[in-house]
């Protein structure tokens, strides 16, 4: 990742600017004295030799490096961490949580239900939920229950 920040920010340097931050990419990261060297082939290693001798620096010179770098972490490094204890840890830990949200969702999917339950059965609830549920035809008033006197029809 560091070396893809500094290599794609070189496409606005003049061709002395691209060498030269080319060679201290390459010092920093391809050679076997590099603290942070990146694992490429050796076609591509003697490529960017070759290319660094014959002082044929392009922005394109690297793209076989970067490459070989995807194809390892995709094939080597990813699948290595994916079994590596702290991944697993990870992936147990998120497995648990689930479970435990799940438990804890379906506790209170049961509380509601006894709830509602208890509702049902106590009658001042019901009779206000059946005024609720009425249909406009039963909701005609009578003359007792109009203040006016007028029924409607």
């Amino acid at each position: 990742e560091n070396f893809k920040k500094k290599w794609l920010g070189t496409n606005e340097y003049s061709a002395e600017k691209l060498a030269s931050t080319a060679q201290l990419l390459y010092q920093q990261f391809f050679t076997g004295s590099s603290l942070m060297e990146l694992n490429i082939s050796s076609t591509t290693r003697n490529a960017l030799e070759k290319n660094f001798e014959k002082n044929q620096v392009t922005i394109y010179m690297f793209d076989q490096a970067q490459n070989d770098i995807y194809k390892l972490m995709n094939h080597d490094s990813f699948p290595r961490f994916k079994r590596s204890r702290w991944c697993l840890r990870f992936v147990r830990s998120v497995k648990k949580r689930r479970s435990e949200d799940r438990h804890r969702q379906h506790q209170f999917t049961e509380e509601n239900k006894n709830k509602l339950k208890k509702r049902l059965s106590d009658p001042r609830f019901r009779r206000a939920s059946l005024a609720l549920h009425k249909k406009p035809d039963d909701c005609r008033l009578s003359s007792a229950d109009d203040p006016s006197g007028n029924v409607r029809e």
